[in-house]
């Protein structure tokens, strides 16, 4: 019994403020992209205070055939479990050279499609959705957490120091 308390107070250091922010983050966007999801299953307008109906009703409502609110909540779900894992194992093992670099691809691709469809919401449909810029504004905070996370981290390994 002793054994098992020794090992979770071990492993109950403290968790970066980026996962912690990621996990957050993650959480959130979740929640919106499974009630948008909720949403477009329902033959009732969605209620918000701009077009979200009007948005949901366009072409552009779906990726390769699938509604975006799964793709939202696909994305989302991985980076919680992948933030979640690392921050497991990174207390129980090594973790490869490699494994930043999943999360800042993973999450450049969400940012970058959040722009895409905010583009198409601005340019060509001339139309916002409330819950969609919610959501876009979720995927940019996960990114520049990622990204600037990942930096320090980077200049931190090769011993980087600036100047005053």
């Amino acid at each position: 019994m002793n054994s098992i308390l020794n090992k979770f107070l071990k492993f109950k250091q403290k968790i970066p403020k980026a996962e912690v922010s990621l996990l957050i983050l993650s959480f959130l966007g979740l929640l919106i992209s499974l009630y948008l999801f909720y949403l477009y299953q329902q033959p009732n307008e969605i209620i918000c205070l701009s077009n979200c109906q009007k948005v949901r009703e366009s072409d552009y409502s779906s990726f390769l055939g699938i509604q975006l609110p799964i793709w939202g909540v696909l994305y989302y779900l991985g980076i919680f479990i992948y933030t979640f894992l690392r921050i497991i194992l990174n207390k129980i093992c090594l973790i490869t050279k490699y494994e930043k670099h999943i999360l800042v691809l993973y999450t450049t691709i969400g940012f970058s499609f959040s722009l895409y469809l905010t583009y198409i919401e601005a340019f060509i449909l001339g139309l916002f959705c409330d819950w969609c810029l919610a959501s876009a504004a979720v995927s940019t905070l996960i990114f520049l957490v990622n990204l600037t996370s990942t930096l320090k981290r980077t200049l931190i390994k090769n011993n980087v120091k600036f100047r005053n």
